[in-house]
């Protein structure tokens, strides 16, 4: 969860001034963030996929991140021909099962959706600050969750799958998710009703530390 936080503060310093910069900039920073995801996604299961995946991978999420922002009428294309390279790998590379096609397939369509809010985003013309306060809530859920979790943690959340996760941390995160989503809305949204941005938060903060443990849960499988 430390490390965690630490991504997430870095992300934040990262991702704000690129928000504000916006244009080149910005796209460029969302690509590399896709990029990284998916060389993520592939180091988990390194000892099990073939070694080429580590580059080929991260390229194909870096093409459907270069769609999304110069040539939208090819993401889905890139997508579908992201599956086939999947299935064909099956075929050739006794290395790559049929399951990892479902977990790789998977795994890349979360990317998807972050490429086609992104792209919606940009259609929309939707003021940066919204994507600040997403990051916000997100950040400070995982900061009240190693905190609280620190300091007052007694009853394991889910041992099974992140042995140092605590019930008091979740909520800790949630708390601090939901108070810095509001707060966050009074100074840069006021337009927003306050009870709608509330629970919106609370439902962020809930469904990041949601996947949270499914990560947890595909790292220790």
């Amino acid at each position: 969860m430390k490390t965690r936080v630490i991504t997430g503060l870095l992300l934040a310093i990262v991702l704000v001034p690129a928000l504000f910069m916006g244009g080149i900039f910005l796209h460029a920073i969302i690509g590399l963030l896709v990029t990284i995801g998916s060389y993520e996604i592939v180091r988990i299961f390194k000892n099990k996929w073939p070694s080429y995946t580590l580059w080929l991978f991260p390229l194909f999420s870096l093409t459907m991140g270069v769609s999304a922002i110069y040539l939208p009428k090819f993401l889905l294309p890139v997508f579908i021909l992201f599956f086939f390279v999947c299935i064909t790998l099956v075929v050739i590379d006794e290395r790559f099962e049929i399951t990892d096609v479902s977990v790789a397939v998977f795994f890349h369509l979360i990317l998807l959706f972050v490429l086609l809010c992104y792209q919606l985003l940009l259609e929309n013309n939707i003021s940066h600050f919204f994507i600040i306060y997403i990051v916000c809530v997100s950040c400070f859920t995982d900061i009240g969750a190693y905190f609280i979790g620190f300091c007052f943690g007694k009853h394991k959340l889910n041992e099974r799958i992140s042995p140092k996760k605590t019930i008091e941390g979740s909520i800790g995160g949630i708390v601090f998710g939901t108070i810095s989503g509001i707060i966050f809305s009074l100074i840069c949204m006021p337009i927003f009703d306050i009870v709608n941005i509330g629970i919106m938060s609370f439902l962020i903060s809930i469904v990041g530390q949601i996947g949270d443990l499914i990560f947890s849960a595909i790292k220790r499988h």
